[in-house]
This record gives C-alpha cells, sequence and structure tokens, in this order.
C-alpha cells in the first residue's frame, strides 16, 4: 500500500467550496467516492481514498473538463464529506426528473450473476435503475431493517424501519409507481406482468464489504402494489449471547439451560423483538463439532457454520411439521425449529425432547408464562410440558440510547411511579445528533424475563389456569420480569424510561 501520508488531506478541516458542489453532478461523486474541496484556476483538488488510480482521475478528469489534483483521505471520511454535502435527497430528486422523463429503461437486465452490487452504481444505468439502488443503499448506511414503498392516492411514501420505528425517507410521485415497481420484480425474479395477487421475491447483494439478502413482498391495494423490502445478513449481526445484552444471573441461568442434553426451551415475543437472533445466539453457544444440529426454517435468515439449514417450502408439502419427522430421522443431537404453530408441530418438538434431543423453538405468546398456557391450549397434557420443557425466555427490543449525545434529562413522572423508580435518580436520553439521525437513539437493546421451568410451577397448574395467575405464580418461584431487567438497563443509561414502560406496561397490572 503506498504512504499518503505526506499527501493527505483532513476533510474535517477544510471548508468545501460549495459552487463545486452545484457544478459536480452527484452521480458521479457516488460513483468514484471521491470529495470535490476547492478549485484554484483551471485545477480542482478532490480528496479519494487511492489517488494513485489514473483510470479513475483521468474519468473524473474528462467528465469535469478540468484538471484533476488528487489527495488522498479515509474512505469514511470521503463518505461523510459526500453525505453532508451530497445528501441522499439531492440525489434522488435528480434520479426523479430522470425517470420522470423517461417512459422506459424500467425493465434493464440484471446481472447475470446472483450476487447484484448496488454499491457500484453506473452512470449509464437507467434512472429507476440508480433510484432503486439509492433506496436500498440508504436503507443499509441507515441500519434499517426494512424499506416499505407505499402508494397513496397522490404519492408513493417511501419509508425505513429504524430501531423498530418506521421512518419517512422519501415521498415520490406516484406516476413513477410502476417503474418501481417493475425494477424490484425483476430483482426479485417476480413475475412483472401479475399485479393482482401477492407475490414473495428474494436477491443477494453486495454492498461494499457487507453481503446481504432482500427478501421481497407485493401486495396488491387500491392505489397499486405496496412492497415491503426486508433487509437480512447484515455484518453486524452479533451472535454471542454475551453481546446480547443479558444481565449476569440471567446469562447463567439462560447458559445452564442451554447446557442439558436433552428437553425443550421456547424464545417468546411479537414479530420483530428479536427471537431469531437470540436462538441463533443459542445455537452458536452449544454449536460443537462433535454434534448434529439441524435448523428448520421459514424463512433461512442468516447462514451458520458446521449446521445444517433446512428451509420450509409449504407449496412443496415440506411444512414445519414435515420437515420435523424428516430430520428426526437425521440422527440429530440439537434441533430448531423456527416457530411452533399448530399442534402436530408442538407434540413433535415435545416428543423430540422427550427422546434425547435438545430442541430449541419459539411461541409467539405475550410473556414467558403465558407460553405454558399457551401450549396447554395447543392440546400438550401439562405432565409432558413438566418433563419437555426446560425453560421459556421471552423479550421485547427497546431502543438504544444514543452514546454520542446522551445527557441526563427528566423522565415523564408517571412512566417513573409506574416503574417504581428513584425521581432523584439521574437518567440518561440522546439530545438528538447526526449519529442517530437527530432521533436520540441508536441501536437497540433486548429486555429480558427468563422462566425455569420447575416441577413445582408445573404440578401448581390446574385446567384453565389463567395467565395473569400463572405469571403471579413464576414471579413468586424466582423469575426476573421483563419489568426488572428494563428498571436495571435504566439505570445502567442503556435505554429510557419511556421506552421500558412502552414495552411492560401491559404486565404491570399481574
Amino acid at each position: 500500500m503506498s504512504d499518503h501520508s505526506s499527501f493527505s488531506i483532513d476533510l474535517s478541516r477544510y471548508s468545501i467550496d460549495e459552487r463545486l458542489i452545484k457544478e459536480i453532478p452527484s452521480s458521479l461523486v457516488i460513483q468514484y467516492q471521491f470529495m470535490p474541496v476547492f478549485k484554484i484556476g483551471k485545477t480542482v483538488t478532490i480528496a479519494i481514498s487511492d489517488p494513485d488510480n489514473l483510470d479513475v482521475v483521468d474519468d473524473i478528469q474528462k467528465y469535469v473538463g478540468l484538471e484533476i489534483e488528487a489527495m488522498y483521505a479515509e474512505p469514511e471520511n470521503i463518505k461523510r464529506a459526500i453525505e453532508h454535502h451530497y445528501g441522499f435527497l439531492g440525489s434522488i430528486d435528480d434520479l426523479i426528473r430522470e425517470v420522470t422523463d423517461q417512459e422506459h429503461g424500467a425493465l434493464d437486465e440484471v446481472t447475470e450473476t446472483s450476487l447484484l452490487d448496488i454499491s457500484n452504481r453506473k452512470l449509464n444505468a437507467a434512472p429507476v435503475v440508480q433510484l432503486v439502488n439509492l433506496i436500498i443503499s440508504q436503507a443499509i448506511i441507515k441500519d434499517a431493517s426494512d424499506i416499505h414503498i407505499e402508494p397513496s392516492e397522490s404519492e408513493i411514501l417511501v419509508r425505513i424501519r429504524i430501531d423498530g420505528d418506521l421512518q419517512i425517507l422519501k415521498r415520490l410521485p406516484l406516476s413513477l409507481l410502476h417503474a418501481l415497481v417493475s425494477r424490484i420484480k425483476v430483482l426479485g425474479k417476480m413475475d412483472i406482468a401479475e399485479s393482482r395477487i401477492p407475490q414473495d421475491g428474494q436477491i443477494r447483494i453486495k454492498y461494499e464489504e457487507a453481503r446481504m439478502e432482500l427478501r421481497i413482498s407485493t401486495l396488491p391495494t387500491i392505489y397499486g402494489e405496496n412492497i415491503v423490502i426486508r433487509l437480512l445478513g447484515k455484518k453486524n449481526l452479533s451472535l454471542d449471547l454475551h453481546a446480547l445484552g443479558f444481565l449476569s444471573a440471567d446469562q447463567r441461568t439462560l447458559e445452564a439451560m442451554l447446557s442439558v442434553t436433552q428437553g425443550m426451551v421456547l424464545v417468546s415475543g411479537p414479530t420483530g423483538s428479536g427471537k431469531t437472533t437470540t436462538l441463533y445466539a443459542g445455537l452458536s453457544h452449544i454449536n460443537d463439532k462433535a454434534k448434529n444440529i439441524v435448523t428448520l426454517e421459514d424463512p433461512v435468515e442468516y447462514k451458520l457454520p458446521m449446521i445444517r439449514q433446512v428451509q420450509v417450502n409449504t407449496k412443496s408439502g415440506l411444512t414445519f411439521a414435515a420437515g420435523l419427522r424428516s430430520i428426526l430421522r437425521q440422527d440429530p443431537d440439537i434441533i430448531m425449529v423456527g416457530e411452533v404453530r399448530d399442534l402436530e408441530t408442538a407434540e413433535l418438538a415435545v416428543r423430540a425432547a422427550l427422546t434425547g434431543h435438545f430442541v430449541l423453538s419459539t411461541l409467539h405468546t405475550n410473556d414467558a408464562p403465558s407460553t405454558i398456557v399457551r401450549l396447554i391450549d395447543m392440546g400438550i397434557p401439562a405432565f409432558l410440558i413438566s418433563s419437555a420443557l426446560t425453560g421459556v425466555l421471552s423479550q421485547r427490543l427497546a431502543r438504544r440510547v444514543c452514546p454520542q449525545c446522551k445527557q441526563a434529562y427528566q423522565p415523564d413522572f408517571m412512566s417513573m411511579i409506574a416503574l417504581g423508580l428513584d425521581p432523584n435518580f439521574v437518567y440518561e436520553k440522546g439530545s438528538g445528533c447526526k449519529s442517530c439521525h437527530f432521533t436520540g437513539y441508536k441501536g437497540r437493546v433486548a429486555l429480558y424475563e427468563i422462566l425455569p421451568i420447575t416441577d413445582q410451577l408445573i404440578q401448581s397448574l390446574v385446567p384453565n389456569t389463567p395467565a395473569p395467575l400463572l405469571r403471579k405464580m413464576a414471579i413468586e418461584a424466582g423469575m426476573t420480569t421483563m419489568k426488572d431487567d428494563g428498571v436495571a438497563k435504566i439505570k445502567m443509561g442503556l435505554t429510557t424510561v419511556e421506552e421500558v414502560y412502552k414495552h411492560v406496561k401491559s404486565f404491570l397490572q399481574t
């Protein structure tokens, strides 16, 4: 690598010439990842991470029509400068005008490879191609989990889900809907001629060093097709139990539950509460080359080493129940079932746990004790649950306080009282900065409750035991509640009073 120290430029110390920003188009800057800094006479000085690449410098020079002096700058500093001075909105407005001016171009062929590099934007690509790539890349940059493209009577609303909340990215003219939908369907290998029924598609992409999978879903609405794109496989996924945010005592309890050779551990919570990530972290914790681990998922969200992963395909008859029956003939030691959805799957999972296998799965229930009630309601006898079930973990995801702009604040008084907090304690919240997109939150922290299953707890059950009573019994048996976990994380400065109260208020009456 060349030593650029004597020819480097610190962008944070330079006042960028705003006239250059207007003269040099964002499409060129984004393609070659450089930042114009200043202009003297007929020479423009640019910051670029590889100033020795003469081919790139020549291309820029030809386009600009001026002499180029290339100086080295750190890639991250260049990205920040481009984002600050050019910004997403300016680039997308240029592309909207181009798409509107062109009636065709939406169906440009995708590269034959199944891996599409959206960070390598070509200047000669159709505007709608660049527009879709820009929307996806912005979602990745902002650490979004989903992209929503929502048509209404007068416009298209593009929203992205960041840390659990939807935020508006851009409003687009409704006239662009057909071009956007067609392009995304081409990417997802879907039927572009069919708009009357829902469709699902997927595509693998590469953005810089991150390889991701996009799961695409279309839904016909009265204003046109609604599209949701889920972003999977982000490089910041942590599969380490230590990084998931368990309090030390809870982590020891969970590790003890995972260390048994047979039994069943269930993770409960609503959609989007991080259950799959917790399951994967649990599998990684117990992964061993001496064990045969098989998973049954819908969909397979992340690829794991040394683990056989099976994708459910209901159209071909590979349901959770059918797949689980086949897996039991594959000599497994550990089985992960993505979700217990029906009695047949529940019975098979319990039978596997009783016959020498360790089973991990999820169930959609409100809290940990309700999981036992749900299994009984499905038709599993209490005595079998007692023998098979090792423990239940329930979770929610609360927004994490941004570490860059964290400061003391006064929480909502009623929320503090409801959580039993000391009004004189110094609580922290983000004030809002560029790092957190001025929300005061960056990332999420999980709130947990862990319920080890004891014979005493199961023996206390009678037919039709209400969930609130079972929760009370579980707390008396020593279960750490989600409220207790949330309060501890408030005091650690990880999240806020309002965030915890939002997730646990339904439990506070029990």
